[in-house]
């Protein structure tokens, strides 16, 4: 499958039948309080899923946080196989993976992946709640186009 196929059925499958990459190859989406953007190269050879999940370095106890998400990187043990990392330029916890559109045989198993994408976000977005003594939900909205923060020499 291609990583357009499975954006055009995971937006049926939640009742968005226009979902779809953009011209910069940027497509968000919210699902409750997780703003998860996927984004590819112009020529799709690669493609990622990525979810900021709160201001970590405002965090109380932010060294134990940062240890905690580094610990859960361990072979992605304890974050269903993503990778958390710090956005320096805004100070919040990111949660993202690689998506291999051609490793999907179904979009079950592509919808599957973003559901445990989802959960994994909504457990480390409320570490960070409960370090940073934060009740209500992050309000770091899905990156527009214009202000996303490439990845050096991977995104344009």
């Amino acid at each position: 499958m291609t990583i357009d196929e499975l954006i055009r059925e995971l937006g049926h499958e939640v009742g968005l039948p226009g979902l779809a990459l953009d011209e910069n190859s940027v497509c968000g989406i919210t699902f409750d309080d997780i703003a998860l953007t996927i984004e590819s190269t112009p020529d799709r050879v690669r493609t990622v899923l990525y979810a900021p999940l709160g201001p970590a370095l405002l965090a109380m106890d932010c060294r134990n946080l940062l240890l905690s998400a580094l610990s859960a990187n361990y072979f992605g043990q304890k974050t269903g196989g993503a990778v958390l990392a710090l956005d320096e330029m805004k100070g919040d916890l990111v949660l993202w993976r690689d998506i291999v559109p051609e490793g999907y045989r179904t979009t079950s198993e592509f919808i599957r992946d973003m559901e445990l994408f989802i959960e994994t976000a909504r457990t480390w977005q409320e570490r960070i709640r409960t370090a940073a003594r934060i009740t209500e939900p992050a309000t770091s909205p899905a990156p527009a186009a214009a202000s996303r923060t490439p990845l050096p020499g991977q995104f344009a």
